[in-house]
């Protein structure tokens, strides 16, 4: 091999000496902040310490194949540094009242990113309308970094602005690397990455299938075809990943997740790279051929494009949209793998599935109830009982890979035939398994509730009473709970009547330090203090270390989700305050406000311990319904709830040493009818007013 040219350069020559073309098969621009960030620190350092020089990396450069151009280079490796300079040195130009460059950048075959970059880095505002309404993510970083430089660059004062941009294109050096045009550059990646030189497990996986190529034996045209084959699958991947910000720069995530799927996961430290580099595609692996690289790549796209659905799910039937927003709330945890699998095994043979779902729900109808089994075994297993994030994991790798493909023999296939099973069946059938993980229920006569899955489930009721006692014993109880922020967000949404009423509080908007009131304050101070004292009369014997005033405060039921400014504005105020004949409380604060709270101001004239243990076993009785469980051994007996309320100074609390008592065998009479209850017991409506 012989290299047409190595040499440390000035960034302002590189940029100015050549025409850049940017190959199609490589991913879009992804770097973010972070990145820039560092960059712009670079240039105020060397103007800070006088640095004559300063290396800010390497291109590797190939002439353009197609052009007659002599300085037309291909950007084999580089393009994001390549790209980010010239957005930087452009916004310095605009501080400074000088015309932009016009820096010679091409993307090949890739509209969206051209007009993105001739908008924003190049200030051609003629093109405005050409800009994609729907961009990827990859071309929204191309916005961002030319508004991030110019925002730092609007800081400056003229003088500072022309030392940056001199500084940046003659102090800093880029060390060009130019390669003749039949020059192998994925033996050069293999080299170089074999030296130390870091690039992510996606790009390496790439270059070393190309690699293969050559160095496997076949028949020329069928070499040649392959090589093209791995160059357009890798456009496509890259192009799926570049749809969200959630996958953009995460694409060693979904190598991960579907080498799991693919290659049946094994513990052991860095199973990816050995599985992928060292094991599968190996020159010396005597079983690799031609035809196990193409199946491979086919499967790596048509994952690729379902992971971008799962992250992204606004192409998927609404059902599908609902689970997978709800399991994102949850955290995945380690149940991509299997959801993947499960749209890829429900996809076989659709095409155009892969490329509008929403067209397909019936042929993914059967994913639906794997989603629900996966969000509940996230809320309930991890969240709720608190066991440690890797329970269940490897039982979950093991169906993902049981699933992907029929006939497969794998996980549990022996014992329930699932590598028999057609496909609606198969997925079933894992859904089952991952219900059953969770509360299976062997009974005296030795059956099971699934006989399919001989064993018992995680779930038991105690387990539920020991997290809450913990939760109260060790932390702050429900408040900035995990699983307290599902419930009580998944509260606020069954206002929603199927989506009739409009959402006044999103997921987003949750935030315990700010979206989160405590009714009854932590510190009951000032104006409200009264109030707040007449109400809860607590002993002080029972109330050492402020034990039960924190099992009050920090209960579910005194928990209330709220706008950032309903929760500034109520603060320490009492809950009923009457002024000039208005209500000035939180009551009439919370009349307005979010839909939990406007049903505690219609609901309750007072606050009180009676009031908070009322309102939280209607949430308690909610979350069973939502999530299919029993929080209590006996759940027609509201009393047994309130140590779920309370934690160990339930007693105390229901005796009324915190003030208004809690009857323990009249509760049920003492529980309206509110909107979380209704398929609870039958329940009396008595007036509350008095409460």
């Amino acid at each position: 091999m012989a290299f047409s040219g190595a040499e440390l350069r000035g960034l302002g020559d590189v940029l100015s000496g050549y025409s850049f073309v940017i190959p199609d098969y490589q991913r879009g621009y992804a770097w973010s902040e972070a990145q820039w960030k560092a960059l712009w620190q670079d240039m105020e350092n060397i103007a800070q310490t006088n640095a004559q020089q300063h290396f800010t990396g390497m291109m590797l450069l190939r002439p353009c194949k197609a052009s007659t151009e002599a300085n037309c280079v291909e950007v084999i490796d580089g393009q994001q540094r390549l790209i980010t300079v010239m957005i930087l040195a452009n916004a310095l130009r605009q501080r400074l009242g000088k015309p932009f460059e016009s820096y010679d950048l091409t993307f090949n075959k890739n509209t969206d990113l051209q007009n993105f970059f001739d908008f924003y880095a190049l200030n051609n505002s003629a093109i405005a309308t050409r800009l994609a309404l729907e961009p990827s993510s990859y071309a929204l970083n191309i916005r961002d970094a030319a508004k991030y430089f110019e925002e730092c660059a609007s800081r400056l004062s003229e003088a500072q602005a022309g030392n940056l941009l001199k500084i940046l294109l003659e102090n800093f050096r880029l060390f060009i690397l130019e390669v003749s045009n039949g020059f192998d550059i994925h033996v050069a990646f293999e080299t170089l990455n074999n030296r130390g030189r870091r690039l992510s497990q996606m790009e390496l996986l790439k270059n070393r299938l190309i690699y293969l190529t050559t160095a496997l034996k076949g028949d020329a045209a069928v070499t040649a075809n392959l090589r093209l084959e791995i160059h357009e699958a890798w456009k496509g991947i890259y192009g799926c990943l570049g749809r969200s910000p959630k996958t953009q720069n995460h694409d060693d995530e979904f190598l991960l997740a579907h080498a799991t799927a693919y290659f049946k996961r094994k513990r052991e430290a860095e199973w990816l790279e050995k599985t992928l580099f060292e094991n599968t595609f190996a020159v010396g692996n005597g079983d690799l051929s031609l035809d196990l690289i193409r199946d491979y790549v086919k499967s790596l796209e048509h994952g690729a494009a379902w992971w971008s659905h799962i992250h992204a799910p606004s192409r998927m039937p609404k059902i599908h949209q609902k689970w997978l927003e709800r399991i994102a709330h949850a955290g995945f945890a380690y149940f991509k793998p299997l959801l993947l699998s499960a749209y890829m095994r429900a996809s076989t043979g659709l095409r155009e599935a892969v490329v509008n779902p929403n067209n397909h729900e019936n042929d993914l109808a059967s994913v639906v109830d794997l989603l629900e089994q996966v969000e509940r075994f996230i809320v309930i297993v991890l969240r709720l009982l608190g066991n440690r994030g890797s329970l269940g994991k490897a039982d979950m790798d093991g169906a993902a890979y049981s699933l992907l493909e029929h006939g497969r023999d794998g996980f549990f296939s022996e014992r329930n035939g699932i590598n028999k099973l057609e496909t609606s069946e198969a997925i079933h059938l894992v859904a089952g398994f991952v219900k059953a993980w969770v509360d299976n229920t062997e009974y005296e006569d030795g059956s099971f509730t699934d006989s399919r899955f001989p064993w018992s489930g995680i779930f038991s009721e105690e387990d539920v009473l020991r997290a809450v006692e913990r939760r109260f014993r060790e932390n702050e109880g429900y408040y900035k709970w995990d699983f307290a922020r599902l419930a009580m967000y998944e509260y606020e949404e069954s206002f929603h009547k199927n989506g009739n009423n409009p959402v006044k509080l999103g997921w987003n908007d949750f935030s315990f330090d700010e979206t989160v009131e405590h009714i009854y304050p932590r510190d009951p101070a000032g104006k409200g203090k009264a109030y707040w004292d007449k109400h809860f009369e607590i002993d002080g014997r029972s109330n050492r270390n402020r034990r039960l005033s924190k099992a009050l405060q920090n209960s579910v039921g005194n928990l209330l989700f709220l706008s950032r400014s309903a929760n500034s504005s109520a603060s320490n105020e009492a809950y009923t305050l009457i002024e000039k004949g208005a209500e000035v409380g939180k009551r009439g604060k919370f009349s307005n406000a979010s839909y939990s709270a406007t049903e505690v101001a219609q609901t309750f004239e007072h606050w009180n311990a009676l009031t908070i243990g009322i309102r939280g076993v209607a949430i308690l009785k909610f979350i069973e319904r939502r999530w299919n469980i029993n929080l209590s051994n006996t759940p027609d007996d509201l009393s047994s709830y309130l140590t779920l309320c309370f934690g160990a100074e339930s007693s105390p609390i229901a005796d009324g040493k915190a003030g208004k008592k809690i009857p323990r065998n009249k509760l049920v009479e003492s529980l309206k009818q509110l909107p979380a209850a209704k398929s609870g017991p039958k329940i009396k409506q008595p007036d509350l007013t008095a409460v």
